[in-house]
């Protein structure tokens, strides 16, 4: 609004700079030409606000006192707000499904009302602060500016963030069906760009010519029926174990294997040294569990993980994973697969994690009567 009114050469008014003339030889048509500025800076503040701003300056006679009561409103001075503001501005984080633009873009605005209300942020601090509010992922960039010779400006740094984000951006992985995935493979595009060619023959399983026995949907030879989107007698065994299984109140160690669990309503782990882009919650996100406790999610990160994909392990992450660390076991949400498209087919012997176009993300195994991811215990190398 200040630009406004500055282009229409009224911000004078406004502040209180030029006043209505009152000396001797002042005339009539000066004291008129001043009152119409005035009535002109008036009505263009009244007709930038909204309908619920209005009642604000209602009471207001001048343009200057309406900008009082909107200053007074909107940028409280008091030394509770500027606490306020500071704490905020120097705790922010940015989100995992935050852009650089616009995490860099709400610190601006921080700073901007911070310096609205007279506490303002050296350009070093805005420096220091933003690359504090990174995640993990970016350590190596932020230790390469810190190792430049010579001060960091706020515009430089903010160009190198947003060059990095937009190489990352590159080099990651889109799933072809058209959406990212929760799991999403760093070579899960391979057999959609160089596809298997198709089975002349017919299926050993069904009999129907086109496919593969291993790619078959219909039940299985010898009872190993394919369930999907239903559990069989050995899934409803972990839903009655639910309760005292997941929860570390009831065991005496914990286990690095990745469970899937159709009652998970997120992917959950209690190991926050596996994840990557870490970022810690102000407030704690409050999860219930199957035997109805409630614990704590502290924060969330990405998980590397070397996933069996048809025959071969390939390194897939899974993101947004709460860190729950009263949790005894690690769990993979079915409903987090689902949302994004994919399915998790369910057999006897095992399950299958399929996205859209049928290819296959993943696959788990039986293990003590629940479903497990199928993972290889090497390191994957998420830079690769």
């Amino acid at each position: 609004m200040q630009m406004v009114l500055e282009d229409k050469d009224l911000w004078g008014i406004v502040k209180g700079d030029e006043v209505e003339p009152t000396d001797e030889g002042t005339t009539e048509t000066q004291r008129r030409q001043f009152q119409r500025r005035e009535r002109k800076a008036f009505a263009t503040i009244c007709l930038s606000l909204g309908d619920e701003q209005l009642s604000l300056v209602r009471s207001a006679t001048t343009a200057k006192d309406a900008w009082s009561k909107l200053e007074g409103h909107y940028e409280v001075k008091s030394l509770a707000n500027k606490l306020f503001l500071r704490k905020k501005y120097f705790t922010m984080s940015m989100g995992v499904d935050e852009s650089m633009s616009e995490h860099i873009n709400k610190m601006k605005e921080l700073a901007g009302q911070l310096e609205a209300v007279g506490a303002s942020i050296t350009e070093e601090d805005q420096v220091a602060t933003l690359l504090c509010s990174l995640p993990d992922s970016y350590d190596s960039l932020i230790t390469a500016l810190e190792s430049r010779a010579g001060d960091l400006s706020l515009e430089f740094v903010t160009a190198r963030l947003l060059h990095e984000e937009h190489k990352r951006k590159e080099t990651i992985p889109t799933s072809d069906c058209g959406e990212k995935a929760l799991l999403s493979t760093k070579y899960d595009q391979v057999n959609l760009r160089n596809p298997k060619p198709k089975r002349k023959g017919k299926c050993h399983n069904c009999g129907i010519p086109g496919h593969w026995a291993r790619e078959c949907r219909k039940p299985k030879r010898g009872g190993s029926g394919e369930v999907k989107g239903k559990k069989d007698s050995s899934s409803c065994s972990a839903t009655t174990e639910h309760a005292s299984f997941w929860s570390s109140k009831h065991v005496n160690c914990k286990d690095s294997t990745w469970y899937i669990d159709s009652g998970a309503s997120q992917h959950m782990s209690y190991d926050k040294e596996m994840m990557v882009d870490y970022v810690h919650f102000v407030n704690p996100q409050r999860v219930r569990l199957g035997d109805n406790r409630v614990v704590e999610a502290l924060g969330k990160g990405t998980v590397w993980l070397n996933i069996k994909a048809e025959n071969d392990y390939k390194p897939a992450r899974l993101v947004d994973v709460l860190y729950v660390p009263d949790l005894a076991k690690n769990l993979f949400s079915v409903s987090v697969v689902a949302k994004r498209g994919y399915s998790v087919e369910l057999q006897q012997s095992g399950c299958v994690i399929l996205d859209k176009c049928g290819t296959i993300l993943g696959s788990g195994k039986m293990q003590n009567n629940l479903y497990v991811l199928d993972i290889s215990e090497k390191k994957v190398d998420c830079h690769d």
